[in-house]
């Protein structure tokens, strides 16, 4: 059933290439899975995102760092924020296991990007957390099993879902959107939550701004 705060996320018709600022949230932090869903949307799609405001040492940066270098980006912190790259030219990540247990955020969001990874992903992020993420994922067709602390995910995804944004699951419903057809339910209330996503979410897909890594400057700055 369609309501009419839920939003049909744009297709994704080219490799996510943009610099950006995540929106802070009234204390000036940064939610890293917010950020983390919006650089894992860049490396689905083949593409280069840098984050300028990286929240650099929160918990679970690091972590999430040395996953994404597992499932094969190329990932560089530096004065300029946090830039990622896929390696793969057709935006193919690689499975694997990882601990993210008091991560949930997160683990959404890698759990996500998983139904399009090149083998299965699993997680160790606690019992509670494990259910939730397999029946979220299993909600929109994809395959999740949660066993104890573990949810894995196997790749395959419909090209179109339908995602339920409530309870926080907005920025993994995005990640989503770069590989399916996703129409995001009660997505008003992941923009009440986080406000500026949605106008951040379209100015990436229309900047294509062609990035070295590790840097915010463009190719022609180089010419300057």
């Amino acid at each position: 059933m369609s309501h009419a705060d839920d939003w049909y996320a744009p297709e994704v018709r080219h490799p996510i290439r943009s610099r950006i600022s995540v929106p802070e949230s009234s204390s000036g932090s940064v939610d890293l899975g917010v950020a983390a869903a919006v650089v894992s949307a860049g490396l689905l799609s083949s593409g280069t995102v840098l984050v300028r405001n990286w929240p650099r040492g929160a918990a679970g940066d690091r972590r999430l760092r040395e996953i994404w270098d597992d499932m094969g980006a190329y990932v560089v912190a530096s004065a300029d924020g946090l830039t990622a790259t896929s390696r793969s030219t057709g935006g193919r990540l690689s499975g694997g296991e990882w601990d993210l247990v008091g991560h949930t955020g997160i683990a959404a969001v890698i759990a996500t990007a998983g139904m399009y990874a090149t083998g299965e992903v699993r997680l160790h992020v606690g019992d509670a957390p494990a259910r939730r993420i397999a029946q979220r994922i299993g909600a929109c067709g994809g395959i999740a099993e949660a066993a104890g602390a573990t949810v894995a995910v196997t790749p395959g995804a419909s090209e179109r879902i339908e995602w339920d944004c409530r309870g926080g699951w907005g920025p993994a419903g995005l990640v989503a959107s770069v590989r399916s057809r996703v129409a995001l339910r009660r997505w008003s209330e992941a923009e009440q939550q986080r406000p500026g996503l949605t106008a951040l979410w379209l100015r990436m897909l229309a900047a294509d701004e062609y990035l070295m890594p590790g840097s915010a400057r463009l190719p022609y700055d180089y010419l300057r």
